[in-house]
């Protein structure tokens, strides 16, 4: 990607603090590779987008619960770290409300030519004279370090005291309603960020360092676009393969520990030969001979019916009943829940009251069989 469009110039981000920190040589591994996305991360970004212009009209209704969780649970947060009394002479920057990328430049070495550029985006930052809070939002369910272990919002508190001059407390806290209501406000003092900010320094000099080694692990290569191109990511998750295989007796006969094993290193290697299966499917969209003696098959074709309203009038035009068209017909509650509520305007506790009266009597629950997971894990 070149520095025209991206908006990091190149440099380091907060937003990959933590992954930079497991792994040095991830930053530069990723120079020039394109972006990648997918549906979790569009549906996050219509939720971010509607917080920084407070306008959810676009939203879905899955997406505006969230949205409101967030920003009850934000008003929650300022009251409790500004003080209810003092919450309403608060003055709040949104990202596109006077908001702006906020940088910082580190010399290579001290009094050095070469200076390395760093930077954040703050979801919303409220501040007072003298003291400000952070706002981070997290609106997809999954596991997200806690303000108190937050590099990229020790980050963000870095930058944000420098760019405002904010001489007392910077409190910092993840928003994150599918996690927990109550989050846990993590408080830097001007001393912590003088701290932070030598470790963050460290951290953006080793990241531009064409000697730093590469660390895979899980966490940091999650989202690292070098993956495919990475060594150390291939040797790490292609090991976990063989590693499942040479358990040398039958399942049945496995101690338990090699049951805890195998179900401990199983996902990353079902990723892995997941993740490098599409890259080898994506190579023959190319190229017919990327892997000889295979080739792409078209999948199949998959007809729904888009005007069910027409439909229905067609099969009475035939002499058919509608208890007989009803019984071509399954209703999806995510989509009845979207349609009850664009018929009554109701959300929350007041659409699920309405929704359970509705289907009161006329549903049947099935439970699906159980599925393996790490003890704690929901």
């Amino acid at each position: 990607m070149s520095n025209q469009t991206d908006e990091r110039r190149g440099g380091t981000s907060a937003s990959n603090a933590q992954a930079d920190s497991l792994c040095p040589g991830r930053h530069l591994a990723q120079r020039g590779l394109p972006e990648t996305s997918n549906g979790d991360a569009s549906y996050g970004t219509r939720i971010h987008a509607a917080l920084s212009t407070q306008d959810p009209s676009n939203l879905t209704l899955e997406e505006r619960e969230t949205y409101d969780a967030c920003l009850a649970i934000e008003a929650e947060q300022v009251k409790k770290f500004f003080g209810a009394e003092f919450a309403k002479d608060v003055k709040t920057i949104r990202e596109n409300g006077g908001e702006t990328r906020r940088w910082v430049k580190v010399p290579a070495v001290a009094g050095g030519p070469i200076v390395f550029e760093h930077s954040c985006q703050c979801d919303v930052v409220h501040r007072t004279v003298q003291r400000a809070l952070i706002v981070e939002y997290k609106t997809l369910a999954g596991d997200v370090p806690v303000s108190s272990k937050n590099l990229q919002l020790r980050d963000q508190q870095c930058l944000v005291r420098g760019s405002l001059l904010i001489q007392g407390d910077i409190g910092v806290v993840v928003v994150q309603p599918f996690v927990t209501r109550n989050p846990d406000i993590c408080v830097y003092t001007a001393e912590d960020t003088m701290q932070a900010t030598l470790e963050m320094f460290d951290r953006i000099r080793a990241s531009n360092n064409p000697k730093s080694l590469r660390v895979a692990g899980e966490d940091q290569c999650k989202y690292c676009r070098a993956k495919f191109h990475c060594l150390e990511y291939q040797q790490w998750a292609s090991a976990m393969v063989p590693a499942l295989a040479r358990l040398e007796v039958p399942a049945a006969q496995w101690t338990a520990e090699q049951r805890s094993i195998f179900l401990s290193r199983a996902p990353i290697a079902e990723k892995w030969l997941e993740e490098t299966k599409a890259a080898i499917k994506a190579g023959l969209l190319q190229d017919p001979n990327f892997a000889p003696g295979f080739t792409l098959k078209a999948g199949n074709t998959i007809e729904t019916v888009k005007d069910p309203q027409e439909c229905f009038n067609r099969f009475l035009g035939l002499g058919g009943k509608p208890e007989q068209f009803m019984q071509a017909v399954k209703v999806g509650k995510t989509a009845l829940k979207e349609a009850v509520h664009v018929a009554t305007d109701k959300k929350g506790k007041a659409l699920d009251k309405v929704i359970e009266d509705m289907l009161q009597g006329i549903t049947e629950r099935k439970q699906n069989s159980p599925s393996i997971v790490k003890v704690g894990d929901k």
